[in-house]
């Protein structure tokens, strides 16, 4: 199967550099909620930062293209080429000794089998609901934060909607509890 278990939460704290000169940009905790028939929901939240820093506002591109190679590699999406070597390399011996029968049930089964888990777990990586939260009191903010973001195909050009916990709860299909820093 091409999706591992689908039902859990994953958090981490990360402090988020540079990629080429190694500088401090900021700290955030990245939070993936993920639930059958949920979109996957990627929340950045604000942690403090020294004064040298920035906010996940001005890093949001870097984060979401990042966090997206990680949840593709975690889901084990596979490439168009790994998809062909199973296909003709990974075909039992068997199979080619009984063309007739064999090499049309075995199409059919593998097609079958991951066929639909390819466009289920490409159609869940399309569709992510990428999430901008600054907890209250954080920086100027005296209260929560949120934001849904939109990115163009490269992850670039983003565009946030502000929105309450409540309306950002009803729109992902998550609990407002989902959505709390995590300590």
């Amino acid at each position: 199967m091409l999706l591992k278990g689908i039902k859990d939460m994953k958090t981490k704290n990360i402090t988020f550099r540079d990629a080429y000169f190694g500088r401090f940009l900021t700290n955030c905790q990245i939070k993936v909620l993920k639930e059958p028939n949920k979109p996957i929901v990627v929340e950045f939240i604000q942690l403090p930062v020294p004064n040298y820093g920035t906010t996940i506002t001005n890093t949001i591109s870097s984060l979401a293209k990042q966090e997206i190679e990680i949840i593709k590699k975690e889901t084990n999406l596979i490439s168009i080429n790994d998809f062909a070597h199973q296909l003709f390399c990974d075909c039992p011996f068997s199979i080619i000794f009984n063309l007739r029968l064999g090499l049309i049930e075995f199409l059919f089964n593998f097609f079958k089998r991951n066929i639909i888990d390819i466009c289920k777990t490409r159609n869940n990586i399309n569709n992510i609901i990428w999430v901008e939260h600054y907890p209250a009191n954080t920086y100027f903010f005296k209260y929560d934060k949120y934001a849904i973001i939109t990115f163009d195909k490269n992850f670039n050009e983003p565009d946030w909607e502000h929105l309450t916990l409540e309306n950002l709860a009803k729109r992902t299909g998550y609990r407002k509890s989902d959505f709390q820093l995590e300590k």
